[in-house]
């Protein structure tokens, strides 16, 4: 009789029990829920961002290199002969930790953002990888491809120009071995230490490091002269957005001695640590500021 009053779990006839949890259990659950939920990093939509000019779409976020890059502007190359290529620029997940500090000294406006320079030289000085990428809006030959990076670096050509400079600006403008059709993207990627890759409809060209070299080929669209004014202003138009995100967890901090204990001293011969970022605290408190944007 005790069989046809409860249920059975089905095929094997053995009278299923009902499962009780204590309020012990039931609260150490909830909080599992509240601690997994937070420990997760939130996921980010990916949206798709207009450059006006073309009606190019990009998308944000972006995934290269087993990276998350975000995208801060788009751009549109003119030239004599039309439309060149639309442009996105992005900057790894990792300057969203960096980016606070620089936000700060702008008031947290975009007016001071765009100010004294401080937007293009988070971009240009900041030690985190950028990616641009350029989707062709007609077809290209190699030579044009070239002649895009080789006018606005011609600086580094000339005689005056030290002699690793110019070597490996030319081994950057020999990366240029292929045409691209329309619709097809010249990807530019430069890591932290100056590691400057190009792919050409995906496949990579692996180019030199030189952080000078790269930094010079970012002021083509963000130096004081670049080739297309309303773009310095609008690759860099989106660059607040890296306040809205969640920043990046970071490695655990070692324990810190308790309050009114004396900090422990240096091991001998352990080299002085560093702030990373383009602008750091130096001695004594006071904030260093950027660099110049020319490195000569």
């Amino acid at each position: 009789m005790l069989g046809s009053q409860n249920s059975t779990r089905a095929g094997d006839g053995i009278p299923a029990r009902p499962v009780h949890k204590s309020p012990l259990q039931r609260v150490v659950l909830s909080w599992l829920v509240l601690l997994v939920a937070a420990v997760l990093p939130a996921r980010v939509q990916a949206v798709e961002i207009v450059e006006p000019g073309s009606g190019q779409r990009f998308v944000s976020p972006l995934v290269s290199t087993g990276k998350g890059y975000t995208l801060v502007g788009t751009g549109l190359r003119k030239r004599d002969n039309g439309s060149a290529y639309a442009m996105a620029l992005y900057v790894e997940d990792t300057a969203r930790q960096s980016f606070p500090s620089a936000y700060d000294r702008a008031n947290r406006t975009r007016a001071g953002l765009f100010a004294q320079n401080r937007a293009h030289n988070f971009f240009i000085w900041g030690h985190f990888a950028k990616l641009a990428v350029l989707r062709m809006l007609r077809g290209h030959n190699k030579q044009e491809l070239m002649q895009n990076f080789s006018e606005p670096l011609s600086e580094l050509l000339s005689e005056k120009t030290a002699p690793e400079i110019r070597q490996d600006t030319l081994a950057f403008l020999a990366l240029f071995d292929a045409d691209l059709h329309e619709g097809q993207e010249l990807r530019l990627h430069i890591d932290d230490i100056g590691q400057i890759d190009v792919y050409l409809d995906g496949k990579k060209r692996t180019g030199p490091q030189n952080p000078r070299l790269a930094r010079h080929i970012w002021e083509i669209w963000l130096g004081f002269r670049p080739v297309q004014p309303q773009m310095r202003q609008s690759l860099l138009d989106r660059l607040d957005v890296l306040a809205q995100l969640p920043t990046p967890s970071k490695p655990p901090a070692t324990a810190s001695p308790p309050p009114g204990s004396p900090n422990p001293p240096t091991p001998p011969g352990a080299p002085p640590s560093k702030a990373s970022g383009p602008a750091t605290t130096g001695r004594g408190g006071k904030t260093v500021p950027f660099p110049p944007l020319r490195d000569r």
